[in-house]
């Protein structure tokens, strides 16, 4: 009887201890499936959708990489990180302004409708019309306040395709007929409307480059402009030539050309710039009447830098086309015809080489030039090996040389800086390196008339000599663009440095205030870029984030263009 028992209460606790088991394991089923949900919510940051221009199909190795085909990848890449999930993502690309606002005012349109018909058929049931329509509203754009619109406005570049597809384009229709302008207008009026439809409704916008008729979104980023453009240049080349070290007794020779392009409709526009010869005296020859705004302001970022060490002494110009006096105003001084293929070597063949009595030639000295973009950078390098200048950038900081920049690109060694060595175009250094070369020479004190005549007389022909050679040195020469074409001058320091907006900063910036945008319905603050309000102006009461350009040169074109996979080792020349 009490091995019954006790063979029954082994039975029931182990029936108890099975139950107490499929408990747990239903338990932790049940918690998992519980999280689930809660799981997905905290990564669903919402949807974006970035209009761009369309680049077209273009596989010519002379063209910027500043396009809307090597950015929205990133952008794209950046929100995955951020936690947007792929389906979330939408990216659309047009061909023209007409287009492009007929693609964004569908969107938001359908997007609208949609929403709106789906919501309309769950709160059919209630009784209250009024409350109907108010809940209707609310639900609405709740949901679309999870949408954040990108756009980058299609514009007309006026020639200006050597500055990719970021810069900002100034306002400039001279060349435009009236049906253009009509059409025109019409798109812009159609891409305004069309987004503030989508902001009243809750959605946010994020615009890249430029605004739209005076729409006003969440926020603007200013990737780039021809002001800026030329002013990191100019701030370049007074860094590389250490000006801040410069006396007026050792003042720098600096050249600016400045490419005026799609001069053909300008009706002002004298042909006969290539007519003239060196140190042309024509009468007949009459400076171009350029029109390019672009070039105008490009010259006023430019000239923002360099004026004050013209006005000090500091800098001057070989040719007279820049002085002292000289204001923004006076850009088309130093403007060419860019669409001209002989005109860089034409100017810089009229502002370098010097004819003297006997009709002899000989080259100025000149220590930078300001190419602003890389396609005159190139036409400007093989001009200056026409007119027997020789050496490379590289020769201006000697600790730079090729196996440097190759050691540097493989990671075997780091690239150290040291000062700017001046130029010698002085005689009486160029005597005093001359005499302590010599062997020891002048260590002697008991030399005789004789051999300090022969000295000297050596010294005046080594002196002639080197003053032709210091006349012919390699200047510095800076551009914009980042050709593939243009990289292995980079490398071997015919081109000293090249620029380009930070493709890898925008498209994290822009991800972070999808996101910002969507959660909180504000913007947030950015590492390392100001966001500035206008007071006044088109950008009145707009937040803009202002992108920085990057500076790039052999030291550091491994770490921002090779290592993130925009050019390779082949395209600069390695």
């Amino acid at each position: 009887m009490i091995r019954t028992h006790k063979h029954i209460l082994r039975k029931v606790i182990a029936a108890l201890a099975a139950s107490t088991m499929l408990f747990a394991i239903c338990a932790c089923g049940s918690s998992v499936q519980n999280a689930s949900p809660s799981a997905k919510s905290e990564v669903n940051h919402g949807n974006v959708i970035i209009f761009t221009p369309s680049d077209g199909l273009n596989l010519s190795r002379k063209t910027p990489l500043s396009t809307w085909d090597n950015l929205v990848p990133e952008i794209v890449k950046s929100l995955k990180k951020r936690g947007f999930s792929s389906n979330a993502i939408t990216t659309k690309s047009s061909n023209s302004l007409y287009n492009q606002s007929q693609d964004i005012q569908d969107y938001v349109v359908n997007t609208i409708t949609s929403l709106n018909s789906n919501n309309s058929a769950k709160s059919l049931k209630s009784k209250n019309a009024k409350t109907n329509v108010k809940n209707l509203q609310n639900s609405v754009k709740k949901q679309l306040s999870k949408t954040t619109i990108v756009v980058a406005p299609w514009s007309n570049k006026n020639g200006h395709n050597n500055y990719g597809d970021y810069v900002t384009q100034p306002d400039s229709n001279t060349n435009q007929s009236n049906d253009d302008l009509k059409n025109q207008e019409e798109a812009e009026n159609r891409l305004s409307n069309a987004l503030e439809l989508a902001k009243k409704a809750g959605m946010h916008v994020i615009m890249l480059s430029r605004l739209s008729n005076g729409f006003k979104p969440d926020i603007l980023f200013n990737l780039s402009s021809a002001q800026r453009i030329g002013e990191i240049q100019a701030h370049t080349l007074v860094q590389k030539l250490a000006l801040n070290q410069a006396s007026k007794d050792n003042p720098k020779s600096v050249e600016v050309l400045l490419p005026c392009h799609n001069q053909k409709q300008n009706v002002h526009f004298h042909i006969g710039i290539n007519k003239r010869g060196i140190n042309s005296e024509d009468s007949s020859y009459k400076t171009p009447d350029f029109d390019d705004e672009f070039s105008r302001l490009a010259f006023e970022g430019i000239w923002k830098v360099l004026k004050p060490y013209y006005e000090s002494g500091l800098m001057f110009s070989p040719s007279g086309k820049l002085n002292k006096n000289s204001t923004e105003n006076d850009w088309k001084n130093v403007a060419i015809d860019a669409d001209n293929s002989d005109s860089v070597k034409a100017e810089l063949e009229f502002r370098l080489i010097e004819k003297n009595s006997n009709q002899a030639t000989s080259t100025k000295h000149v220590d930078g030039i300001i190419a602003l973009e890389d396609q005159v950078v190139m036409q400007a390098e093989n001009a200056l090996e026409e007119l027997g200048y020789k050496g490379s950038s590289a020769d201006i900081n000697p600790s730079f040389t090729l196996p440097d920049i190759i050691g540097n690109f493989i990671g075997k060694r780091n690239l150290s800086k040291k000062k700017v060595p001046a130029p010698s175009n002085s005689k009486n250094n160029n005597s005093s390196n001359q005499k302590t070369g010599k062997s020891g020479k002048n260590n002697k004190n008991n030399k005789d008339n004789q051999d300090s005549n022969k000295d000297n007389s050596q010294n005046s022909q080594s002196e002639s000599a080197i003053s032709v050679v210091n006349d012919s040195k390699w200047p510095i020469i800076t551009g914009y663009g980042a050709y593939k074409d243009a990289l292995p001058n980079l490398v071997n320091g015919k081109q000293w440095m090249t620029s380009i907006e930070n493709i890898q900063k925008i498209s994290v910036d822009v991800a972070e205030q999808c996101n910002s945008l969507n959660t909180s319905g504000k913007i947030t603050q950015l590492e390392d870029v100001t966001i500035f309000v206008n007071n006044n102006g088109p950008q009145k009461d707009v937040p803009v984030a202002t992108e920085t350009i990057l500076a790039v040169s052999a030291t550091n074109l491994k770490a921002l263009l090779i290592d993130p996979g925009y050019v390779t080792l082949a395209d600069a020349g390695l």
